[in-house]
């Protein structure tokens, strides 16, 4: 894989794409088992949310809490304003040397050298949206939005697209499978189309979002 990283110059160059030098296969084997979201209630949609730490042992997974997000950062019914309980990641996938190298070059991007973050599997399917509340922020500092699968879905759906804080269109593309996207949430907002099917038969695209600080902070600190 390449290991060319394309920053677009908006806000201080806080935008940053890139296809890290990782092994896709151990990472898309953790997706085997990611239980449903049952706080979802508009189509079909998998997840788990777990805080990690960065030690000099490696990533360790932490105690279990909830995810929250106000209303004024996510606006969907039955998930804005609420406590969301998910379960954790594999513990499989957080010790992999493959995750690891993803997670070094995400934190690169940013310039910082945090103690902990938040990870994200989030399998969307059939003809669902990837981004179900729409153009948004995160409400976080940074965020990663890694894709791992793009599994018979038509070429041309889930389109992300970047907005800087003027409005103007940063970046709209499709994102491919290993793509990496790096960005300070507080400089854009961001939305992804629906997914396309390509047939009748099963379909789905399969995304880490990554978040500093982990939402572990944001529960007790507020957004």
């Amino acid at each position: 894989m390449s290991h060319k990283t394309n920053p677009y110059f908006r806000n201080g160059n806080t935008l940053f794409r890139k296809t890290p030098d990782v092994d896709l296969g151990v990472l898309q084997r953790s997706f085997d088992h990611v239980p449903r979201d049952h706080y979802f209630t508009q189509g079909q949609r998998f997840r788990t949310t777990s805080r990690v730490a960065i030690t000099p042992d490696g990533l360790k997974l932490l105690r279990k809490l909830p995810l929250y997000q106000p209303p004024s950062v996510n606006k969907l019914e039955k998930y804005g304003g609420i406590s969301r309980d998910y379960e954790d990641a594999p513990v499989s996938l957080i010790e992999s040397e493959a995750f690891r190298q993803l997670i070094n070059e995400w934190i690169s991007l940013t310039g910082t050298k945090p103690t902990s973050f938040s990870v994200h599997q989030i399998r969307t399917t059939g003809d669902g949206l990837p981004v179900p509340e729409g153009r948004h922020k995160d409400g976080t500092d940074w965020t990663g939005l890694y894709v791992l699968k793009r599994f018979e879905i038509a070429e041309d759906s889930a389109r992300t697209t970047y907005w800087d804080r003027d409005g103007e269109v940063v970046m709209d593309d499709i994102l491919q499978e290993g793509e990496l996207m790096t960005f300070e949430d507080s400089h854009y907002t961001h939305n992804t189309t629906c997914l396309v099917p390509k047939d009748k038969s099963i379909s789905y695209r399969d995304v880490f979002v990554l978040t500093l600080p982990e939402h572990g902070d944001n529960l007790k600190g507020g957004y």
